[in-house]
């Protein structure tokens, strides 16, 4: 891709992300294998798998401090579960402002 098409595609991706409040499917993303799923999963071990945070501790942190999101919605609390259902469409991650993820379901 040339470079003045990545830029292109890097701007209207934050522009969608930030002042749209969109799930961009050019979001870097991040595959969840399903059997990892059972029949749900913590947000802590999401953040883990994300690459996001580097800790559960940090992922805590993130809770408390109000800077944990799924789909634009803030997490409230370290005990958080998704279902293998709530991966039907991918899911945003955020970890503040400006780090985002997106979860698909590899499998």
């Amino acid at each position: 891709m040339p470079r003045q098409d990545s830029s292109y595609l890097a701007s209207k991706t934050a522009e969608n992300v930030f002042k749209h409040g969109e799930i961009d499917i050019n979001l870097p993303t991040k595959f969840i294998n399903e059997n990892d799923l059972k029949n749900d999963i913590g947000i802590i071990q999401l953040f883990l798998m994300s690459g996001l945070v580097k800790s559960g501790k940090e992922a805590k942190k993130l809770i408390s401090e109000n800077g944990a999101r799924i789909n634009d919605e803030l997490i409230k609390t370290p005990d958080y579960r998704l279902k293998s259902q709530d991966f039907e469409n991918p899911v945003k991650l955020s970890a503040g402002k400006k780090r985002h993820v997106l979860l698909k379901i590899n499998g």
